[in-house]
């Protein structure tokens, strides 16, 4: 990279400008690109992150008050609710929990409002993570860990004094990170699963919607740790469902049979892992929407031949 735009804050009394609410990459690359053009906003606040870029070492600066893009946390509803109450059975107190942002990990993290020393380290936080932070669930002190939280303002407000730390993804997604952690729980999405036990979450109907993103990063740290990793989707998008026969997800696999132990969908808990190939799939099948579990077992009994 020759050049590169950063979003900072204004410089602390040592001289070093922080990357506030966004921290994941930029804060590993800086030192390798020569040309660094430094935004310099108010609105971001000092998350006193140790990577905080030295004004010194920018090479031009300007400043200007832009607020900060701001995303409120999405409401439950019933699919989303029954979901986040079955995540949340599989959850221990005092358990590490990585989940992301939207409808789904925001109902999960809810859901934990009944748990104790429940620690956060994820790439993504919301306003669901302050929440549990105010109620106890989360235990004062540097209990959550994260590259980028996206929220309103009150989040942003809140990170300086909140104990949150803000790290890059060379922290937040690193595996030898991630097999240190205790009792590691990692909550990912996904659009469809396969029989086989397979994750796919790049594309959907209208094409390609994302890369793979961190969750093969957090299945692996998991798998060192000895965590869980499960996959949280509903059943059904509209009429199709969402477990649907081997080799009939859209895009590439996402998340191997291998990197995932359960999923859960508003019908139930799949426990995958140790389990024989017809063990996983009746698992799925069984989690799967009513309508559609006649024609999935069939689809299983014909064999590769009507995949």
């Amino acid at each position: 990279i020759d050049a590169a735009l950063l979003a900072v804050s204004p410089p602390n009394p040592e001289g070093r400008c922080s990357f506030g609410p966004t921290v994941d990459f930029l804060a590993d690359l800086w030192p390798r690109i020569p040309l660094r053009i430094a935004h310099i906003n108010p609105c971001i606040p000092d998350c006193g992150e140790p990577t905080a870029v030295p004004l010194a070492e920018l090479t031009h600066t300007f400043e200007a008050e832009e607020p900060l893009r701001e995303l409120a946390d999405a409401p439950s509803d019933e699919v989303s609710s029954t979901i986040a109450t079955f995540c949340a059975s599989l959850i221990p107190n005092n358990a590490t929990v990585q989940t992301g942002l939207g409808k789904l990990p925001g109902a999960i993290l809810r859901a934990l409002d009944g748990h104790s020393g429940i620690r956060i380290h994820s790439g993504l936080i919301g306003d669901p993570v302050l929440d549990l932070i105010e109620r106890g669930v989360i235990n004062s002190g540097h209990q959550v860990t994260a590259g980028v939280a996206i929220g309103t303002r009150r989040l942003y407000d809140a990170l300086p004094a909140s104990g949150i730390r803000m790290r890059p993804v060379s922290v937040t997604h690193d595996p030898a990170v991630l097999s240190t952690l205790d009792n590691l729980v990692t909550i990912n999405s996904a659009m469809e699963v396969d029989l086989y036990g397979q994750a796919f979450a790049e594309a959907g109907p209208a094409g390609w919607n994302s890369g793979p993103g961190g969750a093969s990063d957090f299945a692996r740290g998991a798998l060192i740790a000895g965590g869980t990793r499960i996959i949280v989707l509903p059943a059904r998008a509209g009429q199709a469902s969402r477990i649907v026969a081997p080799g009939a997800g859209r895009g590439p696999v996402s998340l191997s049979r291998s990197d995932i132990d359960i999923v859960v969908t508003e019908h139930g808990i799949a426990h995958l892992k140790g389990r024989s190939h017809d063990q996983r799939a009746a698992a799925l099948i069984a989690i799967a929407s009513p309508d559609h579990r006649e024609h999935l077992a069939r689809q299983w009994r014909d064999g590769p031949a009507s995949f």
